[in-house]
């Protein structure tokens, strides 16, 4: 039995997500969401339970991701250190350079298209972040193996 994502457990499931962020790395974070997020969300008698509502899903999961590279440019924390992490994620230099000097704070910067061009999905995947989304479609229309 799945419940629909009102407004309260929404707030409530961003503000659990998050507590998991605070004063940590990314690196500490991803570990701890994706196990939060598999424990919590999927398994029978725990808060969160996975819905037949599939509105706020893609939300969530984008606000995820943006939150993930919010922790790894807090993770990164100087400018030389944020320029040389995204170039050799694959942008040029001129970009980098504008992005990794700038004085807005790390949760403006995860929203620049230089920033979500170099730490694509792809790479955030890769980096073991788990899809809502997807985790949600493979639920409600498993793969019929026969």
């Amino acid at each position: 039995m799945a419940f629909t994502i009102l407004s309260i457990e929404y707030s409530i499931f961003r503000s659990h997500a998050s507590e998991y962020a605070q004063g940590i790395n990314g690196n500490a974070y991803q570990p701890k969401c994706s196990m939060s997020f598999h424990g919590g969300l999927w398994e029978p008698g725990n808060y969160f339970a996975l819905s037949e509502y599939y509105r706020p899903i893609p939300e969530l999961d984008e606000w995820l991701r943006r939150r993930m590279r919010c922790c790894y440019w807090k993770q990164w924390r100087w400018p030389r250190t944020k320029i040389s992490h995204l170039v050799s994620l694959g942008a040029n230099l001129k970009e980098p350079i504008k992005t990794g000097v700038s004085s807005k704070g790390p949760y403006a910067m995860s929203r620049t298209p230089i920033t979500q061009m170099a730490m694509n999905n792809e790479w955030l995947k890769a980096q073991g972040l788990v899809s809502i989304k997807d985790q949600w479609v493979r639920f409600h229309y498993p793969v019929s193996t026969a």
